[in-house]
Order: structure tokens, then sequence, then C-alpha cells
């Protein structure tokens, strides 16, 4: 399906000149003028299931990329950050939602159980009403809730902070399904992720890469994976 792209000229060179102007647009025109000069488009990984004799494609997950006629891609550790200093995380994020619901209905056609990951960050969590957001693009949709899932990324403020906390549990009692993502770096402690009821626990990939080489490794994977069923 292709993305909904417009131009934005942008380089790595002129990344704080990006930055002040975004800041200077959202000062002067609010989100109108940023947002329609905003290169997004969303690429798709697939999950799959490696049981033998069923394996086969589960869902996917949406990712943000920024396309850029200069440099090329530009990494989510350069724009992201951007756009949540700005605020427009907001708006694009909900854009996020829309599109990727959208092409998760297009692959339901083939397999009714399919599901799509978005992310979420902890921005949209705490600055917007991404509950509201979600209900009312789904509803328009026409999307049931087991066909999407929410990843956050682990953070201190998932244990600390009580906001995040709250809006978190507000998914589980609208039976929102919920993802961590990059567990096992930061600061979320078992309890909380045995608490919060998570569906899905990704765990970074700095303790699966050598889990076949490194038995510390296999027993934290091992004792996350039991904590997580």
């Amino acid at each position: 399906k292709p993305a909904t792209t417009t131009t934005f000229p942008s380089s790595r060179c002129f990344f704080k000149l990006v930055r002040h102007l975004f800041n200077e647009w959202i000062f002067r025109n609010g989100y109108v003028v940023p947002l329609k000069k905003i290169t997004r488009a969303l690429n798709y990984i697939t999950s799959r299931s490696l049981i033998p004799g069923r394996k086969k494609i589960l869902g996917a997950e949406a990712l943000l990329r920024w396309q850029d006629d200069v440099v090329g891609r530009l990494s989510p550790a350069e724009f992201v950050p951007l756009l949540e200093e700005s605020g427009l995380i907001i708006p694009v994020g909900r854009w996020v939602i829309r599109t990727a619901l959208e092409q998760c209905l297009c692959w339901q056609k083939k397999d009714k159980n399919f599901r799509m990951n978005i992310n979420l960050s902890s921005i949209q969590l705490k600055k917007s009403d991404v509950i509201m957001d979600i209900e009312t693009i789904m509803q328009e949709l026409g999307i049931g809730n087991h066909n999407v899932l929410f990843e956050v990324t682990e953070s201190g403020e998932l244990e600390s902070d009580s906001i995040t906390q709250k809006i978190l549990f507000s998914f589980r009692k609208r039976n929102l399904n919920l993802g961590i993502d990059d567990f096992g770096t930061g600061y979320s402690n078992f309890r909380y992720v045995k608490e919060m009821m998570f569906d899905l626990v990704k765990i970074d990939q700095a303790f699966i890469r050598n889990i076949t080489k490194s038995q510390y490794d296999y027993l934290v994977v091992k004792q996350m994976t039991e904590l997580a069923h």
C-alpha cells in the first residue's frame, strides 16, 4: 500500500536549524505548517509463529520512517526526539494509528485474526487523550480490540510516573492490548510487568543475541519468559 508522503527539506547538517524552525512554526502556525512539510511513511515488519507445523504470519508492527531526498532515510533516533520535543508526535501519532489500522483491515481480508502492533510515545500518553484517539479511530474503521496491540518502550516512567501508570491501566480496563518493548534494559522490574499484565513482552535483543552462547543470557531470558506466561 503506497505510503502517505509530503516533502520536508532536511539533512543531518541542518538538524539544529530544523529544530529551531519547528519551534518557530509551532509558535506561529500551530501544527498546520509542520505537518504539511514532514515526509512520513510507515514500514511494516511481520511477526511469525515458530511452532513446528504451524508456522504462519500472525501480524505486523508499524514502524514510522522519515525519508529525505538528500540523505535518504533518517534514523528514528534522530527524528523521533524532534517530534517529541516539538509536540508534533501527537498529531503524527494519530496519523500512524489510523494509517496502520487501515492497512490492518486490508490484511484481515486474508486472515481475520491478523494483528497490528503500534508504538506509542510517552508524550502521547501524557500530553494527549490517546485512548480517546484510539477508540475513535477503531470505531470509525470498525476494527476489533483483538486485532491491535499498542507497544510502549521500557523506561523509568513506567515504574515511577503515576500519570503514565494510570493511563496504562486505563488501557487494560478498556480491553486494549498492551506490549512492552526493549524489556530488560531499562528500569521496570519483574513485579511491575506482572502487575501490568502486558499481552506482549519483547525482550531486548542484547539478551537474545548470545542466548546460545551465554548461560547468563539464557537464564535471564528463561526467567523473563516464565514470568510473562
